[in-house]
């Protein structure tokens, strides 16, 4: 009898595992849908809504070490899986890098630089500094999606 109940908790751990493999798939497969098939880190991904300034990852992340947020290379991982690599409608039309929304809609954002220092703010607010981040983002429920850290740390940048 116990070896039935082990041989059945190991089925069970190993269907929760492929679920999880198939989730990680399935996310990795709509962050990487919109993807800008750059052929180097110097290719424009996307220009800023009434802007001259061509978004990239380098420029991108010159804005968050400036800014002062924390975890850069982390930031610009959650910017460029929300963002669909700086390609989303929310993105251009609102300025919204990070997928930020008040209930129903997402909130609309003068600039990159506004999306930015309200992430910052958020940070300050609620990140200590004595956690790894993605384990913070996970600890928070920053995003619905259980499997979000692993995306983003899937991405390479």
């Amino acid at each position: 009898m116990k070896n039935n109940w082990q041989n059945i908790s190991l089925f069970l751990i190993g269907v929760l595992f492929a679920f999880c493999i198939l989730k990680v798939d399935e996310c990795n497969r709509i962050v990487n849908q919109d993807k800008y098939d750059a052929k180097s880190d110097k290719d424009t991904i996307a220009p800023y809504k009434d802007s001259c300034f061509i978004c990239t990852k380098e420029s991108f992340k010159k804005l968050l070490v400036e800014s002062g947020i924390q975890h850069p290379d982390v930031v610009l991982q959650q910017a460029i899986c929300e963002t669909g690599w700086f390609k989303s409608e929310v993105f251009i039309k609102y300025n919204n890098c990070f997928g930020f929304h008040n209930g129903k809609h997402y909130v609309v954002f003068k600039n990159v630089n506004d999306c930015i220092s309200y992430y910052k703010n958020y940070q300050m607010k609620y990140y200590d500094g004595n956690k790894d981040y993605y384990m913070w983002l996970d600890t928070i429920g920053y995003a619905k999606d259980s499997c979000y850290t692993d995306v983003l740390k899937g991405i390479k940048i």
